[in-house]
């Protein structure tokens, strides 16, 4: 009997034993399980960081793109305004030749204009005596009385005393001119000054109100704003930096209400859109 109790105790005993190395296992693999959820949390908080970084890295490498895209967009606009340069000064020294090839034609037609009447052919005549102050081949009328009536009747040295007026003519048609072409020269200059200083946005609020007019519709603030997609505060802003920068537009009250703008007619007159536009990309 005292064999089976003690074969009994030690069973009992093996069996607290192998109870609290199961516990111990199970409080283990407990915080192993914690220990691989929070190693899968890392993990995916890394893949997180790494996807964003990912979408960075393609933002940046589109931004470098699109930078890269502009600045030859740039250096392909600059070699066209330097070739339009060339160009304008090549025009404008064809220009200078051919106005001083003129005036040297205009200048040797005025120098080869006779001054005075020429002498004819006639045939050799003696001097009369010094002191014969008498004409004797018309009756004694003296030769020094002065008179009012033309003596010369010839119709060759007629047509040569009366002065040539085509030269001067023409001189002062090329005069007037240079004097446009200096005169649409200094409009260009000072039209492509004063719309080179416009951000794009204004440009964008001027070209609008141009093309809106065109299509002859009656453009208010509001019309505009629905138009450029903005607030009718924010179109008077920009339309009164518009005007204040020296850009030529027209209000008309209507109604003591409704104000309508245009662009002022002077300016339509002598430049359309499309041309201030390439003046202001020169």
């Amino acid at each position: 009997m005292d064999q089976i109790k003690e074969a009994f105790k030690k069973v009992k005993e093996d069996m607290k034993e192998l109870s609290e190395q199961l516990s111990s296992l199970k409080k283990n693999f407990d915080e192993a399980k914690k220990e691989i959820i929070s190693f899968c949390h890392i993990l995916e908080i890394i893949h997180n960081k790494n996807s964003s970084l990912e979408i960075k890295t393609k933002e940046i490498d589109n931004k470098q793109r699109y930078t890269k895209n502009h600045l030859e967009s740039i250096e392909n606009k600059l070699e066209a305004r330097e070739e339009q340069e060339k160009l304008i000064i090549n025009n404008l020294k064809e220009t200078t030749s051919a106005l001083q090839h003129i005036n040297q034609t205009l200048q040797h037609i005025i120098s080869v204009l006779p001054t005075h009447n020429p002498a004819h052919n006639t045939p050799y005549k003696p001097l009369e005596a010094q002191n014969s102050y008498i004409s004797t081949g018309n009756g004694g009328v003296p030769t020094d009385r002065q008179t009012d009536r033309q003596t010369d009747t010839s119709p060759l040295i007629n047509a040569q005393k009366q002065p040539k007026k085509q030269p001067e003519i023409e001189m002062n048609s090329i005069e007037k001119a240079s004097e446009i072409l200096s005169s649409l020269d200094s409009i260009k200059k000072e039209l492509r000054i004063k719309f080179k200083a416009l951000t794009e946005q204004e440009i964008a609020v001027f070209s609008t109100i141009y093309q809106l007019e065109g299509e002859n519709n009656n453009i208010d603030y509001k019309f505009l704003s629905q138009k450029l997609n903005l607030t009718e505060s924010s179109i008077r802003d920009y339309v009164g930096r518009l005007i204040k920068k020296g850009v030529p537009i027209d209000k008309e009250k209507i109604n003591n209400k409704t104000i309508l703008l245009r662009i002022s007619p002077n300016l339509r007159r002598i430049a359309s859109l499309d041309t201030i536009l390439r003046l202001r990309e020169l």
